[in-house]
């Protein structure tokens, strides 16, 4: 008897100590990277002369924000984060007959959201994280082309951008007071309003899924408080 009542508060000490990174009250400061590349080339027949033409296309995506994140309860954190992300997708055509031509979009957004995260932990070492956000993003859209630099000037455009949606993600602590998630799934849509050169205005409705699959989307955070 002895022995039960002396495991008693063990085994509560053990289990208040593997959810301390998620009790009640603790903080984390985090900060979010992504990164995506991707190029490729194709090389064709023009059915027009029947001469070889090639293409090739690379997209660029890079992602940075800092986080704040409190825990409203254990294993629930209520959290804000800022966001930069820098865009850039090129397009180039060439043949044997001298013919190139090509266009580049370049796209700088600013923003931040609100997220609620809940948690599910093994052992205090990994498992996941998943619930719901709200954004805004400010994006600055700039568009050139070659041999004419003008040709697609009228898409050179300003837009706000209003989202909600959530994410799945996978968290790992190396030690007690640093976490690391990865981003696996995300479900999300978008309304977008924008405004650019010669008058140009659109708005556009967007939903989507996304699985990580050819990118890196990784949050490094410190926690703050907790045992």
């Amino acid at each position: 008897m002895k022995k039960i009542l002396f495991l008693i508060p063990a085994f509560l000490f053990a289990y208040q100590l593997s959810n301390a990174q998620t009790q009640k009250e603790t903080q984390t400061l985090g900060l979010y990277l992504g990164y995506i590349n991707n190029s490729n080339s194709i090389t064709a027949a023009d059915p027009a002369n029947n001469l070889p033409v090639t293409q090739d296309s690379k997209n660029t995506q890079v992602n940075i924000g800092p986080s704040y994140g409190y825990f409203i309860s254990d294993r629930s954190e209520l959290g804000v984060n800022l966001s930069y992300a820098h865009t850039k997708n090129y397009n180039a055509y060439s043949n044997n007959n001298g013919t190139n031509n090509s266009y580049d979009q370049t796209n700088d957004s600013y923003g931040g959201s609100i997220y609620f995260k809940k948690y599910v932990l093994f052992q205090n070492k990994f498992g996941f994280r998943t619930g719901p956000y709200a954004n805004y993003q400010h994006g600055i859209n700039k568009y050139g082309s070659t041999p004419d630099p003008n040709l697609n000037a009228y898409n050179n455009n300003t837009s706000n951008s209003y989202g909600a949606g959530g994410t799945f993600e996978l968290v790992y602590y190396p030690s007690k007071k640093m976490g690391i998630a990865a981003n696996v799934a995300n479900l999300n849509y978008t309304h977008v309003i924008a405004k650019g050169d010669v008058n140009y205005k659109g708005k556009q409705d967007n939903f989507a899924f996304n699985f990580i699959n050819n990118g890196l989307y990784l949050s490094i955070f410190y926690v703050i408080g907790g045992m």
